[in-house]
Order: C-alpha cells, then sequence, then structure tokens
C-alpha cells in the first residue's frame, strides 16, 4: 500500500513538471526573438504554491502603472475602516439662532480628488437651509490635509518624467482644473469672446488674444496674489464654428475655491462682510456642513482606468493617514514600505516614488508584484474589493479592447501599465480548468512598440487561459 501511494505521488509529480516543462518551453518560444529586451515574467498558482513559469524575476525594472497595485494595496490597509473621503465646513462660532454667523466660515479637504462645483454647491445649499443668511468673518479654504507640494517635479529629485498632472491638494475642486470657452466665430483680428468655467465675480481677467485663420494656440496665465486672482489671455486663437475649451490650473487652490466659495454663498442670499483666504482652521471650531464621495469609487477608477491623478491624491491620503501629519510623498512611501515589511511581502531592492507610476524612478520587480498580490489573494476582508477594482479583459477599464473572443475573455483581472519603452500586465487569471493562478509580466524596450509587447503579453495569458 505504501509502494502504491509512493508511486502515485511520483507519478503526480512527473505529470506536473512536464506539463510545466510544455508551459515553459510554449511562453519561452513567444518570447525567443526578444532576449536583448529587458522582460521579467513570474506566473504563480496560489493554491499549490506552484511557480508556472519565471523569466528574471528579480530585476527591478521601470514598471508604469503597476505601480498603482501598491497604491490600492496600501489604501486598502490603512483606509479600511474608511468607506467616504470628505469636504467639511466648520465654523469658529457656536450659536447660530441668530442666522448670523459671528466669525469665520472654514471649508477643509481631506483629500477628496472627486469634489466638484456641483459637491461645493450642495454645501452651499446645505448651508442656507441650516438658517444662515448673514457671514460677520472671513471664508477659509483649508488644504492643509496635504502639504503644499502640488506637483511631483517638486517631491521627485530630477524628475523627467513628460506626464503632467494638475496640483495635488488636500482641498480640490473639478481636479484642480479651470476651463476657459472661447467662441471664435467672429471676424479675424478681433478678439474673441469668452467664458471661465466655474463662473465668479472675483477672476481679474484681460484678454490680449486676436482671432486667426492660421492654427494658433492661446496662452493663458492663471495668476494668485494674496487673495486677487488675475487671469491674463494673449497670443492667437483660430477662428472656428463651434466653441471649444482649455484648460488651466490655479496655482493656489486653495485661494481660488475661498472666493469661488464666497461668490456661491452670497449668490444664494448669503451676506458676507469679510474676504476670501487660504487658511487653517483652528481647533476650537464645530462642523456644520459635509459632503462625501466613495473611496471605493475613487479606488476603482485608479485601478480599473488608471486615472493618474486620482492616484496621486489617494498616494497622499496613505501618507496623511499613515502619519496622523500631513500627506506628503515621503509619509506615503513609508506606508507602503512598513505594510510590505508587515506583512512579509517581497520588496528588496525596489524603488517605489510615486502613486500613479508615472516616474521613471519606480523600479519593482515581477517577484514583488506576485507576492503583494498573492498576500491580497489571501486578504479575506479586502480582496474582493481589490480585485474588482482591476479591468476586466475584453470588457471595460483599460483592458476594455483587449483580449475579447479569447479564454481569457472575462477571466482575467488586471493592471496594465504604459510608458515610452515600457509596458506592464499583472492581475489574476482563472483559467478554462477553473485554475487560478497570479500573472505579472514587465517589459522594459527601445524598439517595435507598445503593440508588439502588448501582443506578447496577449499570447502568453491567453495560452495560459487555454491550457491550464
Amino acid at each position: 500500500m505504501i509502494k502504491l501511494l509512493l508511486f502515485t505521488f511520483l507519478l503526480i509529480q512527473t505529470v506536473i513538471l512536464h506539463s510545466q516543462d510544455i508551459v515553459k518551453n510554449k511562453i519561452d518560444s513567444f518570447l525567443a526573438n526578444d532576449s536583448q529586451v529587458d522582460i521579467s515574467v513570474l506566473i504563480y498558482d496560489p493554491i499549490s504554491m506552484d511557480t508556472i513559469y519565471a523569466k528574471d524575476i528579480f530585476n527591478n525594472l521601470i514598471p508604469a502603472s503597476n505601480v498603482k497595485l501598491y497604491t490600492v494595496a496600501a489604501a486598502l490597509n490603512i483606509l479600511g475602516d474608511k468607506d467616504y473621503l470628505y469636504t467639511k465646513v466648520y465654523s469658529d462660532d457656536d450659536i447660530f439662532s441668530d442666522s448670523i454667523i459671528n466669525g469665520n466660515l472654514f471649508i477643509k479637504g481631506f483629500g477628496d480628488a472627486q469634489f466638484t462645483d456641483k459637491n461645493l454647491r450642495q454645501l452651499v445649499d446645505d448651508i442656507y437651509e441650516s438658517g444662515i443668511r448673514q457671514i460677520d468673518g472671513n471664508i477659509f479654504a483649508d488644504e492643509t490635509y496635504f502639504d503644499k507640494v502640488y506637483t511631483r517635479d517638486d517631491w521627485i529629485v530630477d524628475e523627467r518624467a513628460n506626464v503632467k498632472l494638475p496640483p495635488i491638494s488636500g482641498l480640490s475642486l473639478n481636479r484642480n482644473q479651470i476651463v476657459v470657452k472661447f467662441f471664435t466665430n467672429g471676424q479675424v483680428g478681433n478678439s474673441p469672446s469668452y467664458e471661465i468655467e466655474p463662473s465668479g465675480d472675483f477672476y481679474n481677467a484681460t484678454i490680449n488674444a486676436k482671432i486667426t485663420s492660421s492654427r494658433s494656440v492661446p496662452r493663458i496665465n492663471f495668476k494668485t496674489s494674496g487673495e486677487n486672482i488675475t487671469v491674463q489671455i494673449s497670443g492667437g486663437i483660430q477662428k472656428r464654428r463651434n466653441p471649444y475649451s482649455y484648460f488651466v490650473n490655479p496655482d493656489s487652490p486653495a485661494v481660488f475655491i475661498a472666493n469661488l466659495f464666497r461668490y456661491m454663498l452670497q449668490k444664494k442670499g448669503i451676506s458676507i462682510k469679510g474676504k476670501a483666504y487660504a487658511g487653517r482652521t483652528p481647533s476650537s471650531v464645530i462642523e456644520i456642513a459635509s459632503f462625501q464621495n466613495s473611496l471605493m469609487d475613487l479606488v476603482d477608477r485608479v485601478n480599473k482606468k488608471s486615472d493618474n491623478y486620482l492616484a496621486e491624491n489617494l498616494f497622499k491620503i496613505i501618507g496623511a493617514e499613515f502619519s496622523g501629519k500631513e500627506g506628503n510623498s515621503f509619509y506615503a512611501t513609508q506606508a507602503v514600505i512598513s505594510i510590505l515589511e508587515h506583512y512579509d511581502i517581497f520588496y528588496k531592492g525596489i524603488d517605489i516614488v510615486d502613486g500613479s507610476g508615472i516616474s521613471r524612478f519606480n523600479r519593482v520587480s515581477t517577484a514583488s508584484i506576485v507576492s503583494l498580490l498573492e498576500y491580497v489573494y489571501l486578504d479575506i476582508a479586502n480582496f474582493d474589493f481589490y480585485f474588482n477594482s482591476l479591468a476586466i479583459a475584453g470588457e471595460d477599464g483599460t483592458l476594455q479592447d483587449r483580449f475579447y473572443q479569447t479564454s481569457a475573455y472575462k477571466n482575467f483581472r488586471g493592471k496594465t501599465g504604459s510608458l515610452n519603452g515600457v509596458s506592464s500586465l499583472s492581475g489574476y487569471l482563472t483559467t478554462k480548468n477553473n485554475r487560478d493562478l497570479i500573472v505579472s509580466i514587465i517589459m522594459n524596450f527601445k524598439s517595435k512598440g507598445q503593440n508588439y509587447y502588448r501582443g506578447l503579453q496577449d499570447k502568453i495569458i491567453t495560452y495560459l487561459a487555454e491550457n491550464l
């Protein structure tokens, strides 16, 4: 009987090894023409704990947006008890029975990068419905939940990434973008008419631009000085039948939002004696209004749609909650590394410098990504949230146009990554035989282009889906 069991075990092991040899040879054949390219691949079965395929798995490469896998995992771990992100309004006066705030009003953001002018208007409506009709003090906008380092170029030394994002601030509105809409169906040589959205009476705008017959781009300078906001428009704007828009970013999001908040309150019928400023909310205040957006909706957009702006905001939220001080890149990086250490996730030699993966200074290995995804796979509390935030092959997000009419269709959930010379793909695959696999592929290249290397990734995952 013992001999029979031993024979059966050895036979099974021989079959497994033979099967893995077949997989290895097949994937090697897919990659045979790219031996000079930095390619790292790890395919792992988290149930049997078998490594199905491995190639240069400890080589730390530029991962592009696969960094978001770390950002979201850290967020779910650190923010696990939070369902919402808030923007709140406070007052330093605690008596409203006379419909007057004998003091100041403070609006403070807590990292909700999906907060919009429509949401701000809802706060104004709530304040009005509470019976407040007069504010004797000033309006302050508080962005101190994050540091005041608005751009990645300022927190990453020698950053050379060519992807620019709007300011990353603790209090934001409309993704910190202001729309200037031009109407250029007038005569060539005349100044175009324009609108600024969100609208307000606080813009000190001047226009020296002219309508042109040839293609041209206007120069829009948005400048904050104290509580004053100046918009200067110059250059040429091509004549067109329909209006078209340009986006500009406020150099001081807090001052802009304070002015817009003040304008909306006044338009609603609340008189304000003071002005609008950026400022810190004091400790002795009471909350009078609040707006919330779903944290899970933000997480979903970060992974599924690979939203870089939301990823960098989430990165700083992680830093703020981890440190209990402020959201900045240093605390965010420390938070991610501390989680990797605490849960024994492999991270030797990796560097994570942002939350989106835009920076080329990020370096990770497929060994680290698979170790991270294995940890999440076994995390009962957070796996469903994480899994559902990933793009579905052939169905949505950044995988909407891939794997259609293959065995991987709807059976692979993954995170893509793309930069010049970088293509990555990592996630969870359920094969035709209902086997769960964790897959990570990173490719750093100098020729042939994105479509070629995405094609290799698709070949590998489709083969696994159909044959294992």
